[in-house]
């Protein structure tokens, strides 16, 4: 599978991330697509609406990729955007199966008044078995209201995800995942998010349905008689996406 960055929370396209690197360099590659919704680490990033998404890149050794992804965003109170991505990976085999990887990701926007909230870096490693189980960890030293209301603060934020692909058969495949993020010192407290998703391929087209759950999220301002916690419920929703590769 591609090289794929895309802003909707799906399991199966982290696993693909971690494909075994080829014998060849000098390879293109990407995806175009479309999710009933952006749900990004747990947070909906597209108001409820759907998004489109697209990735290109290019393998210019046997270890070394670089990219660009894209997908739109509809954040309440901003203007409709595009948010991009920009990352550079290092990957390394592990013996017959297992590959890991280094990464760095830099995440902007077309509009210019949307990056005060969505202008950010990212460092990320991975590990993944035979291209079946994949754990990660992410570290950003400052990202503004991406994953927050606006009234929250510019923190550093951690994402540690774990995934497994389940195959069902020759074009059927179930994904189940878990991530937890930590806002560094400032709220919004910790939260986990999970997903259960069914896979269909045809081709080099790809469906999947998942069902996505996101921790409440608790928001805590000032102490004692002037402070105030301002909490969302928890939320169960479903993501329907179609891909196709190239």
């Amino acid at each position: 599978m591609s090289q794929l960055r895309f802003g909707f929370s799906s399991w199966g396209l982290l696993l693909g991330c971690l494909a075994m690197p080829s014998a060849n360099a000098g390879q293109w590659g990407g995806a175009i697509g479309a999710s009933s919704e952006n749900i990004y680490r747990g947070i909906a990033l597209s108001d409820g609406q759907w998004s489109g998404y697209g990735d290109i890149h290019y393998e210019f050794s046997p270890r070394w990729i670089a990219g660009i992804g894209a997908n739109s965003i509809r954040l309440p109170g901003q203007p409709e955007d595009i948010q991009l991505t920009f990352y550079l990976d290092r990957r390394w085999r592990l013996g017959e199966d297992w590959i890991a990887k280094l990464g760095f990701v830099h995440y902007d926007t077309v509009r210019a008044s949307n990056r005060t909230g969505l202008q950010y870096d990212e460092i990320n490693a991975a590990i993944s078995y035979r291209g079946r189980w994949l754990g990660s960890l992410a570290w950003s030293p400052k990202v503004g209201n991406a994953y927050a209301p606006e009234l929250s603060p510019d923190s550093s934020w951690l994402w540690l995800e774990t995934a497994w692909r389940q195959s069902l058969g020759e074009r059927f495949s179930l994904d189940l995942g878990l991530g937890f993020a930590q806002a560094s010192g400032t709220t919004p407290g910790d939260y986990r998010y999970a997903s259960v998703g069914l896979n269909y391929s045809l081709g080099r087209a790809y469906f999947s349905a998942s069902h996505i759950w996101t921790d409440r999220l608790t928001y805590t301002y000032g102490s004692g008689a002037s402070g105030f916690v301002f909490e969302l419920p928890a939320q169960n929703r479903w993501v329907g996406s179609l891909t196709w590769t190239f």
